[in-house]
C-alpha cells in the first residue's frame, strides 16, 4: 500500500469520507507525499506535457508579450516593474523568459524584478538549478500573502497552475430531486466513491431550482472555491498591471447548455488517462477544468477589466503577429515553427487550453 492511501484512510476512519477536494489537495499536495512534491518528470518521458516542456518557444513569446504590454502602461512601471510566476515548478519557463528578455530587450531586462511565489523547499532548489545564469535576477517568496495588497506594477502569471486546485465534485440525482456530494470512503481494502451531503451549500451551481428537474440525471458538478479565493487575492496585489493565466476549462453558460453528466476531472500517469482517480494518490497527477466564467467574475469583483478569454491558439497568433513588428523578435521566430505549430494546433494544445487576461483600471496611488 501507498504511505498516502493509509494516511489518507486513517483520516476517513476519524472523521469519516472526506470530499474530494480533500482527497486531491493530500494527493497532489501533501507535503512529504503529495505528487507535486516529488519531481515527476514533465515531457514527453513524463506523466504528461505542458506548454513549458514543448521548448523554449512559450517562454520566449511570453517575454515578447510581456515588453509589449509594459510599453503600453506607464512610462513609471518602466522603471522598477516586476513579473510574479506562480507555479514555476522546475523553473524551465523562468529560465526560457529572462533568456529570451536578455536578448530581445537589454534595457527591460535590466530593470525588471522576477519573483516566484513558491513555499516548497524542494522546488526552490530545482528552480536555483535551472537559473544558474540568472543568480541575481529572481526573488523567491512564500505566497503572495507577503505582497502587500496594491503593490505590484507589472504582470502577475501562471501556466497549468489553476487546474490543480482541489475541487469540489457534485452529483444531481433526479430521483431524490437534489444535489449530492461525491465524497471519498475507506471499504476495508480500498478507496472508494461515497454520495453524501454537500458540505457547502455555496458550491451548488447557480441554477433556478424550477429548473432543476430538466436537467439529466448524475449530471456532474465541480467547483473550486480556492481556486477563486486565489485569483481575488492575486487581483488585489497588482497596483497597476496585468493578471495573466493560461489553462483548460469551459465558461459555464456552456457546460450548462450541453448538458453534459461526464466529470472534468482527469488523472494521467504516463501519458495516459487514469481510469482510477483514487487508485494512485501521491503517484498520478489529477487536474480538474477551469471554470472560466466564475475566475473572470472574481477578477472583475476585485476591480480588474477583463481584456480578453479566448483560445490558447487565438492569442498566440495575435502575438505573433505583434512580435514580427519587431526586428529582434521576427528574427528568432524561425526555429520555432515547430513548436509555435505544437503550442498553437486545434488538435494539439490550441484549443484546450484558454487564456484569461484581466488588468488594472488605471495606478492606485500610493
Amino acid at each position: 500500500m501507498h504511505p498516502l492511501i493509509g494516511k489518507i484512510s486513517n483520516e476517513i476512519k476519524r472523521f469519516g469520507p472526506v470530499t474530494f477536494a480533500r482527497f486531491m489537495e493530500l494527493s497532489l499536495h501533501d507535503p512529504e507525499l503529495g505528487y507535486y512534491n516529488r519531481q515527476p518528470e514533465i515531457g514527453r518521458k513524463g506523466d504528461f506535457m505542458t506548454s513549458v516542456s514543448v521548448g523554449p518557444a512559450f517562454g520566449k513569446i511570453l517575454a515578447w508579450a510581456a515588453g509589449r504590454l509594459l510599453l503600453q502602461r506607464e512610462k513609471a512601471t518602466l522603471e522598477h516593474w516586476q513579473f510574479m510566476e506562480i507555479g514555476a515548478h522546475q523553473g524551465r519557463f523562468c529560465r526560457d523568459f529572462l533568456d529570451e528578455m536578455a536578448r530581445f530587450s537589454p534595457r527591460l531586462h535590466a530593470s525588471l524584478k522576477y519573483i516566484i511565489a513558491e513555499p516548497s523547499p524542494m522546488h526552490r532548489d530545482w528552480q536555483r538549478a535551472a537559473l544558474v545564469e540568472h543568480p541575481d535576477k529572481v526573488k523567491w517568496i512564500n505566497d503572495l500573502a507577503e505582497l502587500p495588497d496594491r503593490s505590484l506594477c507589472g504582470i502577475i502569471f501562471s501556466n497549468e497552475l489553476l487546474d490543480s486546485f482541489p475541487v469540489h465534485v457534485l452529483v444531481w440525482q433526479a430521483a431524490q430531486n437534489c444535489w449530492m456530494e461525491k465524497r471519498v470512503g475507506w471499504n476495508g481494502s480500498g478507496l472508494e466513491w461515497i454520495p453524501g451531503k454537500i458540505s457547502d451549500p455555496g458550491l451548488i451551481p447557480p441554477i433556478p431550482e424550477s429548473f432543476w428537474k430538466s436537467l439529466p440525471d448524475q449530471m456532474c458538478w465541480e467547483i473550486s472555491p480556492l481556486s477563486l479565493d486565489w485569483w481575488s487575492r492575486a487581483a488585489n496585489k497588482l497596483n497597476s498591471g496585468h493578471l495573466l493565466t493560461f489553462d483548460y476549462g469551459y465558461l459555464e453558460e456552456d457546460r450548462l447548455a450541453a448538458g453534459k453528466t461526464a466529470q472534468t476531472i482527469r488523472g494521467y500517469f504516463k501519458h495516459r488517462p487514469s481510469l482510477d482517480l483514487l487508485e494512485q494518490p501521491g503517484n498520478q497527477d489529477l487536474t480538474a477544468d477551469v471554470n472560466f466564467t466564475r475566475l473572470t467574475q472574481a477578477g472583475e469583483k476585485a476591480g480588474l477589466i477583463t481584456e480578453s478569454l479566448t483560445t490558447q491558439s487565438r492569442w498566440l497568433s495575435r502575438e505573433l503577429l505583434e512580435a514580427i513588428k519587431v526586428p529582434a523578435c521576427a528574427v528568432a521566430l524561425g526555429p520555432l515553427t515547430s513548436q509555435i505549430r505544437t503550442l498553437s494546433h486545434p488538435g494539439q494544445m490550441g484549443e484546450a487550453f484558454k487564456v484569461l487576461h484581466q488588468k488594472t483600471p488605471r495606478p492606485v496611488q500610493l
